[in-house]
């Protein structure tokens, strides 16, 4: 009898030290770690929506106010998500596109950056297009496109896509031109020591024009520079990702200081 009692507390400290090391694993797989959130957590942690009079309630003023949106569409399923940190996307049926929102009176610079599978660097805004030019107006909106329209094609093949999207309150001469990813990477970590506040907000915008698509704006307060990059892991014609590409991605993720509200 004594002994069965051993072994019946054994197994309830083995299931429940069992328990929580999943959930470590599954924080760490998000980009979590002790006392710090890093972009990895950052947009794992907004996918609860809030509405915006509670956001605004947490923010301290005299800070620009922007959108700054990553929305996938998917045309098999007919259906916009809102893209996070480490989502997996499928090339073909899925297609992306970048949207920043000002929501100050204030002019802002906005730059948008695409690096492949190979770490090969392109420029997504500002562009060569009328309506892809900087400054973005007060109030006024702006697309990061690399085709003919505000939907972007991912990468045939499979592996690891980091996008980088800088919001300014001035301009930013380094990203006139197209730097290297580790450039791209230090500005982030840069930028990113800067405290500042995103939110998804609880209410439907039309995306890339098209009233058909409707997605969830995420709303972000800084003061100087916002930064942010966002990896995704590209599927290519695979239905689920391997382990080492998961590895890869989650070492893409920088350590940043961003606060969610909730």
């Amino acid at each position: 009898m004594f002994t069965q009692k051993i072994k019946t507390w054994f197994l309830l400290i083995l299931l429940t030290f069992g328990v929580s090391g999943i959930a470590v694993w599954a924080d760490e797989l998000d980009g979590l770690s002790d006392g710090e959130v890093t972009f990895a957590a950052k947009r794992a942690t907004v996918s609860k929506a809030i509405s915006l009079e509670k956001a605004e309630g947490q923010v301290p003023e005299g800070l620009s106010q922007a959108e700054v949106n990553f929305f996938s569409y998917d045309s098999n399923e007919g259906k916009v998500k809102v893209l996070f940190n480490l989502n997996e996307v499928t090339p073909g049926s899925e297609k992306y596109a970048i949207n920043v929102q000002s929501h100050s009176d204030d002019d802002l610079y906005f730059y948008a950056f695409k690096a492949d599978r190979r770490n090969k660097v392109k420029k997504l805004f500002p562009s060569s297009g009328e309506s892809s030019k900087n400054p973005v107006e007060g109030y006024m909106e702006a697309f990061a496109s690399a085709g003919s329209n505000n939907w972007n094609a991912y990468d045939s093949k499979q592996g690891v896509e980091k996008f980088y999207l800088f919001l300014s309150q001035k301009p930013i001469k380094t990203l006139n031109g197209t730097p290297s990813k580790k450039s791209l990477d230090k500005m982030v970590k840069k930028y990113g020591k800067k405290t500042n506040y995103y939110a998804l907000i609880d209410e439907e915008k039309e995306i890339a024009g098209d009233s058909s698509k409707m997605g969830k704006p995420i709303r972000v307060w800084f003061k100087g520079v916002y930064a942010d990059k966002l990896v995704l892991i590209n599927r290519g014609d695979s239905h689920t990702a391997s382990k080492k590409l998961i590895r890869q991605a989650k070492k893409e993720a920088i350590k940043t200081r961003s606060k969610s509200l909730k």
